[in-house]
């Protein structure tokens, strides 16, 4: 039997996170495929030894670039368009999975990954803006302001425009077989906010009121795209919340690693988290409750 699983946003600059990423097995998963749906590093050196740590466990890792992947300070990059042909040039050279691929057994399932990025209100109408009372409109406090830079986009309106553009010439599909596709950004408003969970006992108090992720959480035009290619479930990431939910056919999931205090706070044991499992070759696309 051969396997999907998921996760994102393992942000390896972490030592814990290294860690937990050096501690999955090395048996388990010989057979299976790994969708890692952004932010590793920042650093060109560790971005390649989590993937070659990943690598030596699962039979296929798959990787689009998150906004942490593509930050320019500290690096030889000039700009971070520059920064993301760097990192698929990696990623080409190691073998991991940046286009179109078949897992192929007695059930079979496509494999697309789509590069994305955000749509900033003041970018167009196919931002996931929601207002905010007293939100921060220069979002002062997000660190892609200073870490990310963009060369000229050469008549697209914004950075998610160009990614979706490019996806176009990245797929190659068939209807023969059910499609799994994934991004780093959020394709849909839906996601951001958590289901109603009675056994959540603990009272949510925003951390950061001024600010409202809503800005740069992702873009209508990842939603759109994954649905004319026929997406029967969409992975994601970047909020370092997990998801499970069906919207009209398609079912989003993210399996965020996150950050360690964000695990401590959340009371999940590094040695008790794993990938998530998203589809195997037996039945095929895994239900469960959604939240």
């Amino acid at each position: 039997m051969k396997r999907v699983f998921a996760i994102s946003d393992i942000h390896v600059d972490y030592k814990q996170n290294m860690d937990w990423v050096d501690s999955l097995s090395g048996l388990d998963f010989r057979n299976d495929t790994l969708v890692v749906a952004g932010d590793i590093s920042n650093k060109p050196l560790l971005f390649s030894k989590a993937l070659e740590c990943l690598q030596k466990k699962f039979e296929n890792v798959a990787f689009v670039p998150g906004n942490h992947d593509l930050w320019v300070r500290g690096t030889d990059s000039s700009d971070s368009m520059e920064k993301f042909y760097l990192l698929n040039n990696i990623c080409e050279v190691m073998g991991i999975k940046t286009k179109s691929f078949l897992v192929k057994d007695r059930r079979s399932v496509q494999i697309q990954p789509l590069f994305s990025w955000y749509t900033k209100p003041e970018q167009g109408e196919d931002s996931l803006y929601l207002a905010k009372p007293g939100e921060d409109p220069n979002l002062s406090m997000w660190a892609d302001n200073k870490a990310i830079k963009w060369p000229s986009m050469n008549g697209f309106r914004h950075p998610a425009e160009k990614f979706i553009n490019m996806n176009e010439w990245q797929h190659d599909l068939t209807d023969e077989f059910p499609v799994i596709t994934f991004t780093h950004f959020l394709p849909r408003q839906e996601l951001i906010f958590g289901l109603a969970n009675p056994s959540v006992k603990k009272k949510f108090t925003d951390p950061f009121p001024a600010f409202n992720f809503s800005r740069v959480a992702g873009s209508v035009l990842i939603d759109r795209q994954l649905r004319n290619i026929g997406s029967s479930l969409h992975i994601f990431g970047h909020q370092h919340r997990n998801r499970q939910r069906e919207i009209d056919g398609v079912t989003y999931i993210a399996q965020c690693l996150a950050y360690p205090k964000e695990r401590h706070w959340a009371g999940i044991k590094d040695d008790e988290y794993f990938p998530k499992l998203v589809w195997d070759s037996e039945n095929g696309f895994v239900k469960e409750p959604e939240y």
